[in-house]
C-alpha cells in the first residue's frame, strides 16, 4: 500500500483481515467471465468502508491506471458500481468517487439481461432452427435429435423465466419493504417448491396444478408475512413476476 494516501483515504481502506478476503471475489467473477482485476476493483469497493478514488484503488490493489479505468467501466456497465464527483478534500479539485451497490440483487439481474439472456435465447433458437429442419424427417434417429431439441428448448425457457423472475424482483428496488420482500421470498420458495413432490403424474391437468401452486402460492405467503404494510397493488406485481417462473398467463385459475 502506497504511503502517498492521505488520512481521509487511509480510513476507506479495509483492514488487513478484509483485504485478505479479496481473492474471493476475484475467483468468483473470474468464474463467471470477468477478468481477475474487475474481480479485485469490485472486492476491494464492497469491503471498503466509503468511496475511493481511482488513485485510492490503483494503489491499493497495486494495479496500472488503466487496469483500474477499464475495470471500472466494465463494473460500471454490469450495474455493480456507481460513481459520483465530489471535491477531495486535500485539495479544491473535483474528482471521482467509486463504491459498490448496496443491493447485490440488481447486480445479478443486469448481468442476467446483459449477458445470459442473450446467450440463452441464441441457444434456444439454434435448437428450435435444428427442431424445425428435423420435423419433416421421421427417421428413427432424427426422433432421437428431435427429443434432444425438445429438451434443450425446455431448459432454455426455464432459464429464461428464472431470469425474468429475478429481473422482476430487482424492479422492486423503490418499494420502501425491498429488503423484507428478498429476505422472506427464498424461505417461501424453498417452502413451496418442495410441495412439488406431491405432484408425480405427467399428465396436463397435474403441470396446471404444479404452475397455478407455485405462482398463486407464493406472493399471498408475502402478503401474510408482513400484512399491515404490503399495498394492495404490490401483490399483483409479484404474483405477474412469478408467473413468470411457470409460464402460466397472470390470473390462470
Amino acid at each position: 500500500m502506497s504511503s502517498s494516501l492521505s488520512n481521509s483515504s487511509i480510513q476507506n481502506i479495509p483492514a488487513k483481515e478484509l483485504l485478505a478476503e479479496i481473492p474471493a471475489f476475484e475467483d468468483f467473477l473470474h468464474d463467471i467471465g470477468f477478468k481477475r482485476n474487475e474481480g479485485a476493483i469490485f472486492g476491494l469497493l464492497v469491503l471498503s468502508a466509503g468511496p475511493m478514488s481511482s488513485e485510492e484503488i490503483e494503489q491499493t490493489l497495486n494495479l496500472s491506471q488503466s487496469a483500474v479505468s477499464q475495470g471500472l467501466k466494465k463494473l460500471s456497465l454490469y450495474g455493480a458500481i456507481e460513481t459520483r464527483e465530489s471535491r477531495s478534500q486535500e485539495s479544491s479539485k473535483r474528482m471521482k468517487y467509486h463504491q459498490a451497490k448496496e443491493d447485490s440483487l440488481s447486480i445479478v439481474a443486469t448481468l442476467f439481461r446483459k449477458r445470459e439472456q442473450e446467450t440463452i435465447e441464441k441457444f434456444k433458437k439454434m435448437a428450435q432452427r435444428v427442431q424445425g429442419q428435423l420435423e419433416s424427417d421421421r427417421h428413427q434417429e432424427n426422433e432421437i435429435v428431435q427429443t434432444r431439441m425438445k429438451s434443450i428448448i425446455s431448459t432454455c425457457e426455464l432459464a429464461e423465466s428464472v431470469i425474468h423472475f429475478v429481473m422482476g424482483v430487482a424492479s422492486q428496488a423503490d418499494n420502501p419493504l425491498y429488503q423484507e420482500l428478498t429476505h422472506q421470498l427464498p424461505k417461501l420458495l424453498e417452502k413451496n417448491l418442495k410441495r412439488l413432490n406431491e405432484f408425480t403424474s405427467e399428465n396436463k391437468d397435474n403441470l396446471h396444478k404444479i404452475s397455478q401452486f407455485i405462482s398463486e402460492g407464493i406472493a399471498p405467503g408475502l402478503k401474510e408475512r408482513i400484512p399491515e404494510q404490503i399495498s394492495d397493488k404490490f401483490p399483483e406485481k409479484w404474483k405477474e413476476s412469478l408467473f413468470k417462473i411457470t409460464g402460466a398467463p397472470h390470473g390462470n385459475k
